[in-house]
């Protein structure tokens, strides 16, 4: 390797020194050797490495290659002007018009080089071109099994680990690929799927049986971990891996298509959790209940009889009672018929009437049979299916013992109301009606019976007739408070325009509810959300006057879908975009400030959500068809929200419509 080295830098040296020689010029022939020993023609000194590239002695500082103008003038301008030096070592210069040379330094690489000889060639800062050992410079022998590499300026290739790879299921062993030994000199790793194999000095690989398990696994996933036939794993359905239990009698744990759940077990399978007894089909144990879909408790049918009130035809039955038609036969409720000896389906007696043939002296009342929220002041009529003897229906004129042949009872019939006479007939004396002498009692319920003492024109008596469930009195009207405010908010309306409004606008309603009228300039209504304080971004001022007892109507916006009938005539119009279900109006006198309540104010009102209300509970909720609605035609004043107001069909009123006065002195 060390003469290769040395054989290789000699050519180049010997290449670059003929160089040097051939470019000399005629003046530099004629010129003798400069007193200061340059290189034109001196052999190689003993101690040289190198051939004679014209730069073994000192360089010559004089050599004639410039511009010489024969009368001394300088020969040179540049460099440039001046002869090619001998070698990449060696730098040409011009001073004071004379060329001359001067070695590079040493370590400046020249551009000759030879590729992968563990060598660079470089000057060595005497003019002179010379190698030095570059282990970067590897060499590359192309054999896979081979480290190429140099060490100390030699290059070496030495083998790499047995079992490398070097090709298609080949492998090195000693330097040569030669294949492999064991099947442990194959690359790659052995598991599961598949394994390493070495036949015949050649490296394969055998996989494991497509669908073989794999030994780790995942309980309960609906899943198996198996391998593919190709070495690697992969994942497949197992339905018989379930699920671990949820702990809920009502549930079954089961794989579907390699999904696992916790199936509902069938309604009314038997549990005994959470103090229930059945399933209900949803996955939980439950009590029993009339209303779970599910036959349970004293049920004789799902949801119905026993405690759970009455079952339809056909549905089961243990006696009548649990049936709606107050017959059970075989243990299953029958559809009414007119033999049934039972008064069902719409017959007006046993086995007559209505679709059965017409019972003997039949009667309907008003207030009719289960009639609720009757007046208090309403009066009481009978009407007969045939003409009757008047002389035969009578009634007590006192309140007391109970007498004659028509009786309203609010006790069971131990007492009975009276009646002013004479009782009015009407329509050929099949009507009669009876007016009480005072207003009934409010929230009382009263029964209607006619006795058997009542006879047709013809003399035929009838059968006695008694009330099922009586008719029950309205309750009594708010009492009107005249020590709240006397000009009051007594309606809102937030669906205006919404889909499915019954107005295009909001709209805000006021009543007086004082004798004498009131001047509004000065005073406005303002809006605010839920829980927010910016009344003054929803604000509407207000001017005129209010009448007493009168409305004065303010309109809001209108909502985009724009829906609903227009107005009446309001006597405002403003801008207040109010919500439609949650939300807070106030009307004051002055600034309405930016707090959670408004100040100033007159009166407010809170709806759904919304956090200031008076009393500290708010109106319920509105929707696109209802407003809040202040009881009594705006007159009830308790100074609680809930209590004074009620939900309703919007019913705006303006400055026209109608005064309800509240009968309150002045404010």
């Amino acid at each position: 390797m060390i003469a290769h080295r040395f054989s290789a830098a000699a050519a180049i040296l010997t290449m670059l020194a003929a160089s040097s020689l051939g470019c000399s010029t005629t003046e530099d022939a004629q010129t003798p050797p400069s007193p200061d020993g340059g290189s034109d023609a001196r052999p190689n000194k003993p101690s040289d490495s190198g051939p004679d590239d014209g730069s073994d002695d000192e360089v010559d500082g004089g050599r004639d290659g410039g511009t010489d103008s024969g009368d001394g003038g300088p020969k040179c301008k540049a460099p440039t002007d001046c002869p090619a030096p001998a070698n990449e070592c060696i730098e040409v210069t011009c001073t004071a018009g004379e060329c001359g040379e001067k070695p590079k330094p040493a370590g400046t690489a020249v551009s000759t080089q030879t590729a992968g000889d563990c060598q660079k060639n470089e000057c060595d800062g005497d003019g002179k071109i010379h190698a030095v050992d570059d282990d970067t410079d590897v060499p590359n022998d192309d054999d896979a099994c081979t480290q190429d590499r140099c060490a100390g300026g030699e290059p070496e290739h030495a083998n790499v680990s047995d079992g490398t790879a070097c090709g298609a299921n080949l492998t090195c062993v000693n330097g040569a690929c030669t294949g492999c030994a064991t099947a442990n000199d194959c690359p790659g790793t052995d598991d599961e799927c598949k394994t390493r194999t070495c036949s015949a000095g050649k490296c394969g690989v055998a996989y494991t049986e497509n669908g073989t398990p794999l030994a780790a696994q995942v309980a309960g996933d609906c899943k198996m971990s198996v391998c593919d036939g190709a070495g690697n794993s992969t994942t497949i359905n197992d339905d018989a891996d379930l699920p671990a239990d949820d702990g809920s009698q009502c549930t079954n744990e089961v794989c579907n298509a390699g999904m696992p759940s916790h199936a509902n077990e069938p309604k009314g399978l038997a549990c005994n959790q959470n103090g229930g007894t059945l399933c209900n089909g949803a996955g939980v144990c439950v009590a029993p209940a009339c209303d779970d879909e599910i036959q349970n408790g004293n049920e004789t049918d799902v949801d119905c009889g026993g405690v759970c009130g009455v079952c339809a035809n056909g549905r089961g039955c243990g006696v009548d009672g649990d049936c709606a038609s107050g017959k059970c036969t075989g243990n299953s409720c029958q559809a009414p018929t007119c033999t049934d000896g039972v008064k069902n389906g719409n017959e007006t007696g046993v086995d007559c009437g209505g679709s059965c043939d017409p019972c003997p002296g039949s009667l309907t009342t008003l207030p009719s049979d289960g009639a609720t929220d009757v007046a208090v002041s309403t009066t009481i009529a009978i009407t007969f299916s045939t003409a009757m003897d008047t002389a035969t229906l009578t009634a007590q004129a006192a309140t007391g013992a109970c007498s004659g042949s028509i009786r309203v009872s609010a006790d069971g019939f131990d007492t009975c109301i009276g009646f002013n006479a004479p009782l009015a007939f009407s329509d050929g004396n099949k009507v009669v009606t009876l007016t009480p002498p005072t207003a009934l009692t409010h929230e009382t319920t009263y029964k209607i019976r006619v006795t058997n003492a009542a006879q047709d024109a013809q003399g035929g008596a009838f059968t006695q007739y008694t009330s099922a469930t009586g008719f029950t009195t309205a309750a009594p009207p708010a009492p009107v408070q005249c020590t709240g405010s006397q000009v009051v908010i007594s309606q809102v309306y937030g669906g205006g325009g919404n889909s499915g409004a019954q107005y295009l606008n909001d709209f805000i309603e006021l009543h007086n509810r004082g004798n004498s009228p009131v001047t509004l300039t000065g005073w406005s209504v303002v809006y605010a959300s839920n829980t927010g304080t910016a009344w003054n971004n929803n604000k509407t001022d207000l001017s005129g006057s209010i009448a007493p007892g009168g409305y004065f109507l303010v309109q809001g916006r209108s909502g985009s879908s724009g829906a609903g009938e227009p107005l009446p005539t309001p006597d405002v119009v403003g801008n207040i975009d109010l919500s439609g279900s949650n939300g807070k109006v106030a009307l004051v006198r002055g600034a309405a400030g930016s707090d959670r309540c408004a100040t100033n104010a007159v009166d407010y009102v809170s709806y759904g959500s919304g956090n200031c209300s008076e009393g500290g509970e708010a109106t319920p909720a509105l929707n696109n068809t209802t407003a809040a609605i202040r009881k009594n035609g705006g007159c009830t004043d308790t100074n609680n929200n809930k209590s004074d107001f009620e939900t309703g069909a919007p019913t705006p009123r303006n400055a026209s419509s109608s005064a309800v006065t509240c009968g309150c002195a002045p404010f």
